[in-house]
């Protein structure tokens, strides 16, 4: 069985927009940075980044913010809710290919690598069900037990 092969970094960004990021007029509120390093054969190490913007700071100040964060050769996990054949369609139709936040990154930090991810919202948030698992109802519904200790007053004084 051959072992998988995990980057010694790996960046995770959440940018969140006022609007979708191809939109006239979006803007950055928030940003979430997540990052994790390999330091040896089964440690790590975490660093979490989340900030909020106001209107008056640019997307260049974010963005330029944004990436000197990322650590030196991280692979960044990026979610996009348009896909490249829809941003062609889109560039094709309007005759502007508008650049990305994640190509905006790239242009200024060329030595990371990115990890483009292409779902919708609706597609992150459904439930995936197991393929080997039990046949039971998916998602698993919450069960309440009874508490397992006693509950009596054996051993008291009275």
């Amino acid at each position: 069985m051959s072992q998988l092969v995990h980057p010694n970094i790996l960046s995770a960004v959440v940018i969140i927009r006022t609007r979708p990021e191809h939109r006239p007029r979006s803007l950055i509120s928030s940003l979430a940075l997540f990052s994790v390093t390999r330091s040896g054969e089964a440690e790590a190490r975490f660093a979490l980044h989340h900030a909020f913007f106001d209107p008056t700071q640019t997307r260049a100040e974010i963005i330029d913010g944004l990436a000197k964060r990322l650590p030196q050769g991280s692979e960044l996990l990026v979610w996009h809710t348009v896909s490249p054949v829809e941003r062609l369609f889109r560039a094709h139709t309007s005759g502007d290919i508008f650049p990305s936040d994640a190509e905006l990154v790239l242009r200024q930090r060329p030595d990371i690598t990115l990890l483009p991810l292409h779902v919708s919202g609706a597609q992150l948030r459904k439930p995936v069900r197991p393929r080997n698992g039990p046949s039971r109802s998916w998602p698993p519904e919450r069960v309440y037990r009874p508490n397992a200790l006693p509950t009596s007053r054996q051993g008291r004084a009275m």
